[in-house]
């Protein structure tokens, strides 16, 4: 028996386990060389992540700008002065810019419940009894919930009742950051239940989002004016911040003789303003015990110039490398930026490139269409004279040609953005004419295709009788309702028709009521339209 119990400790190791026995064997290594022992740092601390240790636990502790916590925090306050008014709330920012531990502590400093809806890793169920004709003998058998359905439960049912853990007059908040993947192939569904809320909600709501546009599309610019939706932006965490809270985790967790400044220093470069990456990426740094020659060695202090201590200082080089991979994020170049290096192509003074065809390739490698179509756009105004322009036109509708049929052939659209990456920087540019900052023109079919996803949820909000596809709703079934002479439109569907694309010189939809004019409750009156003929003359 005390043998299994040792079998499974050994099975319950803390969360950084691996690293700190790496660590271990590769000192008990270097011990048995004579060189000096790696530090290593007390077993207790590694069991538990540094992120959720040093949580701050009031509001001066939040490693935030004051104006966005001072802003939260008022918000958290008035927003309780009226619960039976629903507030909406959306905090949008960068991951680890502390959006959610700011929501989290300014609520636990004004004495609120926070509810933090998770996502549940497989569907809850429920048993149910049966005594139709088709289960004889009551059998029992399982019932699921969707994802949809436990998040309308939570929110609905959660801001009319209390918990059973708290009083019965205590505040609380209803906190929204881990979204269901569903909402984010299609929105609706959280649309409906936000309308439901709205109605019927009884506390505030805190919807937590990033910044890329899958979640532009997960609560838009017009459901927030619906709403009053308040909206507070979060910026990347500063350096100075960022520096300081580092400095105060390595003071109490970091061996003393490991150099924290310059690894500190090389975590903030690496982190790219993200506090939980950096806390993360220093925690691992301790544990793997990157020593002070390891800084040393970068900032050139070891004098020394023997083989061995050369061969030292080229491993300790490699081993400053390696920490900026351990939990590090890559700077991301702006898309534009990429863009301009292609068009600009700067060289070097024997001609050479600065920046390789192939390091542009490997960044837009996900945006191949829209790389390309940006090219397209303004390819133009970089061209030295009229047989460059055409050569470069050449090479772009070639590349055109591959990424259009690159569905079936994945490896054809790789080909594709070198073709038009490389036909375009491999034409010299005029001095004069590339000195000067232009700015980029975004290509037509982008404004086009965003027209008609705007348009098609717009019909599909006020036309939801229809079955037939946003396709067929726009270019059949609602040119066909301009055509003839329709009843009781609402004012909504009159602006969706009258936005198609259709001969203004013919039909145009005029309503006989202005459209100002809203009833009690705030909801659009439906009223009667007339088809105007307007004469060509």
């Amino acid at each position: 028996m005390s043998q299994d119990k040792g079998k499974l400790a050994k099975w319950v190791v803390p969360s950084f386990g691996d690293f700190s026995s790496g660590s271990a064997s590769s000192a008990k290594k270097r011990r048995q060389d004579g060189s000096q022992p790696t530090p290593q740092i007390k077993s207790d601390s590694n069991e538990i992540p540094w992120v959720e240790k040093y949580c701050p636990k009031s509001v001066g502790n939040l490693a935030v700008h004051k104006k966005k916590v001072e802003s939260v925090y008022d918000w958290l306050q008035l927003a309780l002065i009226q619960p039976e008014v629903p507030k909406f709330c959306l905090v949008k920012g960068p991951a680890g810019s502390g959006k959610s531990t700011t929501v989290k502590v300014c609520g636990k400093n004004l004495g609120i419940d926070v509810m933090e809806w998770i996502t549940p890793s497989n569907f809850s169920n429920f048993k149910v009894f049966s005594e139709e004709n088709d289960f004889p003998g009551n059998k029992e058998f399982d019932c699921y919930k969707s994802d949809r359905q436990m998040f309308r439960d939570f929110v609905i049912k959660g801001s009319r009742f209390h918990s059973l853990f708290s009083s019965t007059g205590s505040k609380k908040i209803i906190l929204i950051e881990d979204w269901p993947a569903s909402f984010l192939r299609d929105p609706t569904p959280l649309h409906e239940i936000l309308e439901e809320f709205a109605q019927s909600g009884k506390c505030p709501l805190v919807m937590i989002t990033g910044e890329d546009n899958v979640f532009n599309k997960l609560i838009p610019e017009n459901l927030i004016r619906q709403y009053s939706i308040d909206v507070f932006a979060f910026n990347p965490m500063a350096p100075t911040l960022l520096k300081k809270v580092l400095c105060d985790i390595s003071a109490k967790e970091a061996p003393s003789n490991l150099n924290a400044k310059d690894i500190i220093e090389s975590i903030c470069q690496s982190s790219c303003g993200d506090l939980r990456s950096a806390i993360n990426t220093l925690q691992f740094a301790c544990l793997r015990g990157f020593t002070k020659g390891a800084a040393d060695a970068v900032k050139g202090k070891s004098q020394q110039k023997s083989p061995e201590n050369k061969r030292r200082r080229l491993d300790e080089q490699g081993q400053k490398k390696q920490l900026a991979k351990i939990g590090g994020r890559d700077a991301p170049d702006d898309f534009f930026h990429v863009i301009s290096k292609a068009l600009y192509a700067k060289r070097e003074d024997n001609g050479a490139l600065k920046t390789s065809p192939s390091q542009i390739v490997e960044k837009v490698t996900d945006k191949s269409e829209m790389f390309t179509g940006f090219l397209q756009e303004n390819y133009l105004d970089f061209m030295p004279d009229i047989q460059a322009a055409a050569k470069c036109a050449e090479n772009l509708e070639l590349a055109s040609r591959l990424l259009a049929n690159s569905f079936d052939r994945p490896s054809l659209a790789t080909t594709g953005l070198h073709v038009a990456s490389r036909g375009v920087m491999s034409i010299k540019r005029d001095k004069n004419r590339a000195s000067f900052f232009k700015s980029h023109r975004k290509p037509k079919y982008i404004q086009a295709e965003a027209g008609f996803k705007e348009l098609s949820l717009d019909a599909r909000r006020t036309f939801p009788f229809s079955n037939a596809s946003s396709t067929a709703l726009l270019s059949e079934l609602l040119p066909f309702a301009a055509l003839i002479q329709p009843h009781g439109l609402s004012y909504a569907q009159t602006s969706v028709i009258n936005k198609l694309p259709l001969d203004r010189s013919r039909v145009f939809l005029k309503p006989n009521v202005p459209p100002n004019r809203l009833s009690q409750n705030g909801n659009e009156i439906d009223a009667e339209f007339k088809i105007v003929e307007i004469d060509s003359d």
